[in-house]
C-alpha cells in the first residue's frame, strides 16, 4: 500500500514539474518573452551597438493582434501564422559608445543616408539565415518597422517557413535553432543567437477562460 501511495505522489510531482505556466493577458506574455532568463531573448554587445533577436511565438502574436482587430478570433489567428518562425532582430545604438540614429550613424551625406535606408530595407534578407540541423532557411520576409524618428533604433520583422514537410520535420526535431546575421552594414561581424527547444518548449499556454478584455489588456 505505501508502495503505491508513493508511486501517486511522484507521479503527482512530476506532472507539476511537466506543466506549462498559464498567462491571462498580453502584458504577461510580453513580460515572459522579453525576459532574458526565459531564453527567448538573445543580446550581445558590439562594436557601440545592442543587437538583439526574440523569438515570438504565435501564440504572442495572436494576442497582439487582438489588442487592435475588434473581430479577431483568437484560435483563427493562431492557425493563419501557420507553421512559420517568427523573430524581431533589434539594432540600436548602446547610448555609450553610440547614441547617434541608426540610419544617419556614419553617415556623411542625403546620397549616403538614402542608400543605407535602401540597403537596411530591402537586402537585409541577404544577411540573414537560420540553421536548424544541416537545414538552413532564408527568411521570406525581412522588414524593417517605421519609426518616425521615435527611437534611435530599428526594429525589423523576420519570418522563416519551410517549404515543405521535409523542412518542417528538421525544424521541428531540432534540438537548437541557430540565427545567423552576418552584418555588413554596421561592422558587428557574424552574429548567432541560438535558441534552444526546450525554452521554446516552455513557452506559457494561454488561459481561454478568461474574457476576452484580459486577453487584449
Amino acid at each position: 500500500m505505501k508502495y503505491y501511495s508513493l508511486l501517486i505522489l511522484v507521479f503527482c510531482i512530476v506532472l507539476t514539474s511537466c506543466s506549462k505556466q498559464e498567462i491571462n493577458n498580453f502584458q504577461e506574455f510580453d513580460e515572459y518573452i522579453n525576459n532574458i532568463k526565459n531564453g527567448l531573448l538573445k543580446s550581445k554587445n558590439i562594436n557601440g551597438y545592442n543587437v538583439s533577436v526574440v523569438y515570438l511565438p504565435k501564440e504572442y502574436l495572436a494576442i497582439k493582434e487582438l489588442q487592435t482587430d475588434q473581430n479577431k478570433n483568437y484560435l483563427h489567428a493562431v492557425k493563419e501564422y501557420g507553421e512559420g518562425l517568427n523573430f524581431i532582430l533589434r539594432i540600436e545604438p548602446d547610448g555609450i559608445n553610440r547614441t547617434q540614429d541608426l540610419i544617419l550613424s556614419d553617415v556623411k551625406s542625403y546620397e549616403e543616408y538614402k542608400e543605407k535606408f535602401t540597403l537596411l530595407a530591402f537586402q537585409l534578407r541577404e544577411q540573414i539565415l537560420i540553421k536548424c540541423g544541416e537545414l538552413e532557411l532564408v527568411p521570406r520576409i525581412a522588414m524593417m518597422e517605421p519609426v518616425y524618428q521615435l527611437k534611435s533604433g530599428r526594429d525589423f520583422n523576420i519570418v522563416f517557413a519551410p517549404a515543405n514537410e521535409n523542412e518542417r520535420n528538421q525544424i521541428f526535431s531540432t534540438n537548437q535553432i541557430d540565427f545567423q546575421f552576418e552584418d555588413n552594414f554596421f561592422s558587428t561581424g557574424m552574429n548567432h543567437f541560438v535558441f534552444d527547444k526546450q525554452d521554446i518548449q516552455k513557452i506559457p499556454t494561454i488561459n481561454l477562460n478568461v474574457n476576452r478584455h484580459e486577453l487584449e489588456s
